[in-house]
Formats: C-alpha cells, structure tokens, sequence
C-alpha cells in the first residue's frame, strides 16, 4: 500500500473518532439516537443475516466494526478524489462532508439501513449533515497534516 493510501486510511480513522463526541452530544440533543446511528444500523443488518432480534452489547460490537472500517475506507477513497479538486482545505473538507452526506442520505435507505429519510426529524437530518461535515473536516485536516 502506497504511502497516500495509508495516510488516506489514517486520516478517514481520525474522521471517524472526531465522531464519537459529538455522536453523545447529538443523542443527547435529540434525546435518542437517530435512525442513521451505527449502533441501529448494525442491528438492522445482524438482524436480518441471523433471522432474530440482537443483542444491544453484539449492535455495540458491530458497530465499532463499522465504524473503524467505514471512515477509513472513505479515507482511501478520498485521497484518490482529493488531487483533482481546489487546494483550500476548507473547500476539500466541505466537499469531502457534503459528498458523505449525499452517500449515506441515498444509499442508506436504499440498503434498507435506515427507515426512508421523509420520516426523519428535521433535527435529524441537520444532525446527519453536522457530522458527515465533521468527519470531512477532521478527514481533510488531518490528511493535509500528514502530507506536511
């Protein structure tokens, strides 16, 4: 693996821990966690593959799983995408959070990870934008870091 890959792999991990505060943050705001949260998205696919309700600590588990494989594979393919679009790290780290958003607005509920986005909260989804924006700050600043 080429050094930009492991720097784009690296960087999508950092993402997806700068995550984790505000995923408390964002539940306690809401006063649940909202449909696109890992922790139900996990238990909607265990549940289905094993045929039977799961466990809260196996959605736990699979959840972290998900997470630490998702932000890094974003990361790999970010720092392929990254090299043609403008040099601000601030236009890259929008870009990087709104195309995230766009993804997982579109493919979640396709893959029935989600129930569809029209019974979210409003709350929710400016949730959703907040932290897919996040992750592609964090990503991006992180990425220009380890290039320095």
């Amino acid at each position: 693996m080429s050094a930009s890959l492991v720097q784009g792999a690296a960087s999508g991990a950092v993402g997806t821990l700068a995550l984790g505060g505000f995923a408390l943050l964002r539940n306690a705001v809401l006063g649940h966690a909202p449909p696109y949260a890992a922790r139900l998205i996990t238990s909607r696919f265990l549940g289905r593959v094993l045929h039977r309700p799961v466990r809260p600590r196996l959605a736990l588990a699979g959840s972290l799983g998900l997470r630490m494989t998702y932000g890094p594979l974003l990361g790999l393919a970010w720092v392929r995408l990254r090299a043609a679009l403008p040099t601000s790290r601030l236009t890259r780290g929008v870009l990087l959070g709104v195309g995230v958003w766009a993804l997982e607005l579109l493919t979640f509920p396709m893959l029935r990870a989600t129930p569809p986005p029209h019974t979210w909260t409003r709350a929710e989804h400016a949730f959703l934008l907040a932290q897919a924006l996040l992750f592609g700050f964090a990503t991006e600043r992180c990425l220009a870091a380890l290039e320095r």
